[in-house]
């Protein structure tokens, strides 16, 4: 949860067009199967390969000229929320040192970008084919730089920031303020859908990179009701060497079909790494579902 400080009064941008050198000794043609970029700012090179996204989603041009669809877990927010009518105002990044592809967007009908889907390359193998999604709400961004280990983006307001990146608790701020943190999983029917549950307790996994957590506070909302109830705040301090706590709650609802957890966090200078979860369930049966009646 990094964010940037702020640079005042910068004015005169520089650009430079370096020579492309191509060989005509061979071509590739690349498999993409009809899918191409029409947000020509989104593109940016990145560890694993070239990403960028078009009218439905973000996708990668793999290194071994394949394409992937990565943005598969942000779909929602891509046919909902985006202004699609200004994809070519979208601006793509790859952010080196902390292993994300950032992809500035406009939301809302809006004509400028006001917020960032951030894809985490590091999340990639785990278990999993693709990697994560977060969204920053407060990057306004129209271009961003690398720098050595610094990044750097501009913003529509004329302004320049840095991402904080001085290994103190002040990089977990937003300027002068906390940073507020979300963090909400999609519900869970545990591999065993169109049964009821008994859901004992949740174990949050938390991975102390310095000394103490406080004021992170765990949410559930059973069947998709709608309403997230508060399992209460932990407050965690570092022992020793032993840099994994890992903390039992109990929820107020035990029974259920589903199960959906949110995290929160507006503590500022506090850094959290919710390294997983894990979910103490048994299977009931299908009684107490809702009945279909027949007249």
């Amino acid at each position: 949860r990094r964010r940037h400080t702020r640079f005042r009064n910068v004015t005169g941008v520089q650009t430079c067009a370096l020579p492309i050198y191509a060989s005509t000794k061979a071509i590739t043609k690349i498999q993409s199967r009809g899918l191409g970029c029409t947000a020509p700012y989104s593109i940016a090179s990145t560890q694993d390969g070239i990403m960028f996204a078009n009218e439905s989603g973000v996708y990668r041009l793999n290194r071994n000229q394949t394409i992937s669809y990565v943005g598969k877990y942000v779909e929602g927010i891509w046919e909902d929320d985006l202004n699609l009518d200004q994809l070519s105002i979208m601006t793509g990044h790859h952010y080196g040192r902390g292993g994300k592809y950032k992809l500035s967007v406009p939301v809302s009908g809006a004509s400028t970008n006001s917020m960032v889907l951030v894809y985490d390359h590091q999340r990639e193998g785990d278990q999993q084919e693709f990697g994560a999604w977060t969204t920053y709400n407060n990057h306004n961004a129209t271009g961003w730089a690398n720098l050595g280990e610094d990044a750097f983006f501009a913003t529509t307001n004329g302004q320049v920031f840095s991402i904080r990146n001085l290994n103190e608790a002040s990089d977990y701020r937003d300027d002068a303020s906390a940073v507020n943190m979300t963090i909400t999983y999609r519900a869970m029917d545990f591999g065993a859908d169109g049964i009821r549950k008994i859901v004992a307790a949740v174990t949050s996994h938390f991975q102390l990179r310095r000394t103490s957590m406080n004021g992170t506070t765990l949410y559930s909302s059973p069947d998709l009701n709608g309403t997230f109830t508060s399992d209460g705040a932990f407050t965690l301090a570092k022992s020793g060497d032993i840099k994994l706590k890992s903390v039992l709650s109990s929820l107020p609802q035990r029974r259920m079909e589903y199960l959906q957890l949110k995290y929160t966090n507006s503590t500022i200078n506090e850094d959290v790494v919710l390294a997983g979860i894990s979910v103490h369930v048994a299977a009931l049966n299908r009684f107490g579902l809702t009945q279909q009646r027949s007249e």
